[in-house]
């Protein structure tokens, strides 16, 4: 079956945007499953709630003493126990005996290296959504939420 040349253009085009998005799904499963950095429980909060010393263009944001006082806040800590129990998926009691302040300097060696990583690939996977949010317009986001919905469902 002959296809008119429109087809054919659509077809390559089609080809090259499926090429191009699974070069972007390796280069992210990649990125994510074979650095094996983790992050610190601290600093996860910090870049959660945005509390880093520049912004995503390097600008500065915050100076090193203002960071501390904001840490030093009354719930801050509350609230970066409550996010690192939700998470990890572990209780908040556990996260409490981890040390004073949001140092968490008395996690389990045991534990440490496997929550840093997990924590790492969460930020991760924050940073590409919120990329993504920014660039997609509605309907693809809408699209991506019903992929990972499928997915979830999926066993």
């Amino acid at each position: 079956m002959r296809y008119p040349k429109f087809h054919k253009q659509a077809a390559t085009k089609f080809s090259s945007n499926i090429k191009r998005k699974c070069s972007i799904v390796f280069k992210i499963k990649k990125l994510c499953l074979n650095t094996e950095q983790g992050i610190h429980p601290r600093k996860f909060c910090r870049r959660w709630f945005s509390l880093s010393p520049t912004n995503e263009y390097g600008i500065p944001h915050f100076t090193e003493e203002e960071i501390l006082t904001m840490e030093s806040e009354h719930g801050y800590r509350e609230k970066c126990i409550n996010l690192l129990a939700r998470i990890l998926q572990i209780k908040s009691n556990t996260i409490h005996r981890w040390g004073k302040g949001v140092d968490f300097d008395k996690i389990p060696i045991n534990k440490r290296q496997r929550y840093e990583i997990y924590l790492g690939y969460v930020d991760t996977i924050r940073v590409i959504t919120t990329s993504l949010i920014e660039e997609l317009n509605e309907d693809s986001l809408s699209k991506l939420l019903q992929q990972i919905e499928r997915k979830r469902l999926i066993p």
